[in-house]
């Protein structure tokens, strides 16, 4: 038999979209020749547990603690080392050697999980799909000051270069090793082959999918239920409350529409400090609505009656919030940040913020917000651009496509065929 094993985490996955790509990968493999189990690390149980669900096998493998009975620091390189030694011999009881084996990896520092599951099924593939880089974080994503830190001479470095240099070392050693690399952009596949020197041949190309949930719901309608004007500019971001999603500055530039433009209004949906959040908004604090954490439908209600979806984020790979403000027929105002500059076409379906690289940082052009979200605003009909966005999910996001790529993946890495209708990354 087939057996396909993908890997999650406990708390870091819902911050990069790894749970939901995780069950998009499930559906795309519903009615393929391997039989699924999801293994959740660092889970909430006191022992590892086995459930099933729709025939997907659930493995849910706890936490270690230390000599002190504290959690087990897995920050720390012996640390990670030794439970991830343990999940593989938790894994033992459930793998039958007797079947064919991918794992399938999510995170940049599972190294030492990718070595110990080689190690133990040497016959096994390792896939691993590049959600970030961990330097696109510390330096958000400015591509020139890491050529910079990587051209200096190790004893010119500063103790935060040598932490980017050791951890972008690290991930190059799970590169190496992985059978397969899943590039959800070509951003991603470009920084592979040009600072970590993985050949192309080992590198996919497939984009992240959604299931159109996309209902056409009645606008006027939807905003009489939520007691919104129905003259009113609804300009919406979604996305947690961090800096790198950059909703900083959409405030600020937020601002300077309120000055000039009325009927107009800013709807910031996702959890997060909103300590941090709520004093950049003085005074227009009734211009700005903060709604929190919503349910996924009461989300999708918000993309049906907006007019306009603002990603200022500094890093994106893929972006399930374009997607979905594509597949809901969205205009997007984004940034020509990693991934988010391959999601957004100027003119077409948004307009891309262009940000500027330093050597010691990466600046906002606030102006550049402004005027895009002013044209948008002053614009009769945005019909043309909710098109266009709509028309980019259809050939590019849809769960059909990325099943189709992702099961020709799979299906390669057991009986080392490609289909004559895939095309390699160029």
């Amino acid at each position: 038999m087939n057996q396909l094993y993908l890997f999650d985490e406990k708390g870091r996955a819902s911050v990069y979209g790894i749970g939901t790509y995780i069950q998009s990968v499930i559906s795309a493999c519903a009615v393929s020749d391997f039989n699924i189990t999801v293994v959740t690390l660092r889970s909430y149980v006191e022992a590892t547990t086995m459930t099933t669900n729709n025939g997907v096998r659930y493995i849910d493998i706890p936490l270690l603690l230390d000599y002190a009975g504290k959690e087990l620091d897995l920050e720390q390189k012996e640390n990670r080392k030794r439970y991830c030694q343990y999940v593989v011999s938790e894994l033992e009881q459930y793998v039958s050697s007797a079947d064919s084996h991918i794992f399938h990896l999510n995170y940049t520092q599972d190294y030492f999980l990718a070595e110990c599951l080689k190690g133990k099924w040497m016959e096994s593939k390792i896939i691993l799909t590049i959600h970030y880089f961990t330097w696109c974080f510390a330096l958000q994503s400015n591509i020139t000051r890491l050529s910079s830190i990587i051209s200096k001479n190790v004893n010119d470095l500063s103790d935060f270069e040598k932490e980017v240099i050791y951890s972008g070392q690290f991930e190059q050693q799970l590169f190496k090793l992985a059978d397969e690399i899943i590039c959800l952009s070509h951003f991603a596949k470009q920084i592979l082959i040009d600072y970590y020197e993985i050949p192309t041949c080992k590198l996919w190309l497939i984009n992240n999918g959604l299931t159109d949930y996309h209902t056409g719901m009645d606008k006027m309608q939807l905003r009489e239920k939520y007691g919104i004007p129905g003259n009113e500019k609804m300009i919406l971001f979604v996305g947690r409350l961090d800096h790198i999603k950059g909703l900083q500055y959409l405030i600020e530039a937020f601002k300077e529409i309120v000055a000039s433009t009325q009927s107009v209004h800013l709807y910031i949906i996702g959890d997060g400090s909103f300590k941090e959040y709520l004093p950049l908004c003085y005074p227009i604090w009734k211009r700005i609505t903060f709604c929190g954490g919503l349910l996924p439908e009461q989300v999708a209600e918000f993309y049906e009656m907006s007019d306009i979806g603002v990603l200022p984020s500094m890093h994106e790979q893929c972006s399930y919030v374009a997607i979905e403000m594509m597949m809901h027929s969205l205009p997007i105002i984004g940034t020509d940040s990693s991934g988010l500059d391959e999601m957004i076409i100027d003119g077409l379906n948004g307009y891309k913020v262009h940000l500027q690289e330093k050597n010691d940082c990466v600046s906002f052009p606030i102006e550049e917000l402004v005027a895009f979200l002013y044209n948008f605003i002053q614009l009769p009909s945005l019909d043309k651009y909710a098109k266009q966005s709509r028309m980019l999910y259809s050939q590019r996001y849809t769960n059909e496509s990325m099943k189709q790529n992702i099961n020709q993946l799979y299906t390669f890495c057991i009986k080392g065929k490609k289909s004559p209708f895939y095309k390699m990354p160029n």
